[in-house]
């Protein structure tokens, strides 16, 4: 299972001199309450509302990369924002091409917004959520690739963990995130969400070693980085992964406790000590803690 998580110590000096520049680019990600800094194999990805919005790699020199689709913002004044498009002498300004750093800072926010037109809708809760609960060391890790998912581009299918947290005593633990109108949590028989936390919790169990390895040095890198993060040890791996879901109202908790149970039901068998504590239910995303992931 090729896993890792490493980073060039060109990288990471060049990003720590940057964060002393309190008007850099590299500042302005860290300092944004909707960014998530994911740590990858030699690239760090920057997630705003379920995508990817840069990709910072080392290749002889330091490189910021996105998506063109997310370059292209409106040019506006204020008080010009509509365009009358019946009247035959509006003048609609052309959009402007966002193509240096200077610009890409400058932008963000329409960047941002574009990334948040062309998501999903559990991409960009799991951005939410890394966003707000300070446990979460990833979004999106994948145990069988190299390389992993850019959020906003198409998802492909992988062995992947939607979140992965510290908790306090040092123990991570492997998240699964579902929108309660997401079909995998609902079956009259077995929903497709067991075959996959059954799946992970085997793949955690194989790997439980590197898995603490390599989340030890993502610690270590978002403490250089100068990352939001309680830093603490990583001391061992809880193999059993939680199921979260999100995304219902008061008038649905009752189908969501029948869907808890007939979880568990089906995965007791299959993932020893899985209980209907490893599933937790939070009706919006917004309301999601750190306990919420131990």
């Amino acid at each position: 299972m090729p896993f890792t998580r490493h980073l060039d110590a060109a990288l990471v000096s060049a990003l720590d001199s940057l964060h002393a520049k309190k008007d850099s680019w590299w500042r302005k990600l860290l300092d944004d309450d909707e960014v998530f800094i994911a740590i990858r194999p030699k690239a760090i990805n920057a997630y705003a509302r379920g995508a990817s919005i840069a990709k910072i790699e080392w290749k002889k020199r330091l490189c910021l990369s996105l998506h063109r689709k997310f370059l292209v913002v409106p040019k506006t004044t204020k008080g010009d924002e509509y365009v009358d498009l019946l009247d035959s002498k509006h003048t609609a300004s052309a959009p402007l091409i966002v193509d240096n750093v200077v610009d890409y800072a400058k932008y963000l926010n329409f960047i941002k917004a574009a990334a948040g037109r062309l998501r999903e809708d559990e991409v960009e809760a799991e951005n939410e959520i890394a966003v707000a609960c300070e446990s979460v060391l990833d979004i999106e890790a994948v145990f069988n690739s190299g390389s992993e998912i850019d959020l906003g581009d198409e998802r492909t299918a992988g062995r992947r963990f939607d979140i992965v947290a510290l908790r306090k005593d040092g123990t991570l633990t492997l998240i699964e995130l579902k929108l309660y109108k997401n079909g995998d949590v609902r079956s009259s028989e077995i929903p497709a969400v067991c075959a996959q936390l059954a799946d992970y919790y085997a793949l955690a169990k194989a790997n439980e070693a590197e898995i603490i390895a390599e989340y030890a040095k993502v610690e270590a890198f978002r403490k250089d980085l100068h990352l939001t993060s309680t830093v603490r040890p990583v001391n061992r791996l809880d193999p059993i992964p939680r199921l979260l879901l999100v995304g219902f109202d008061k008038a649905q908790r009752k189908n969501v406790l029948d869907l808890k149970k007939n979880i568990k039901m089906q995965l007791q068998e299959h993932i020893p000590g899985f209980d209907e504590g490893h599933i937790r239910a939070v009706g919006n995303a917004s309301n999601v803690r750190s306990e919420h992931l131990e």
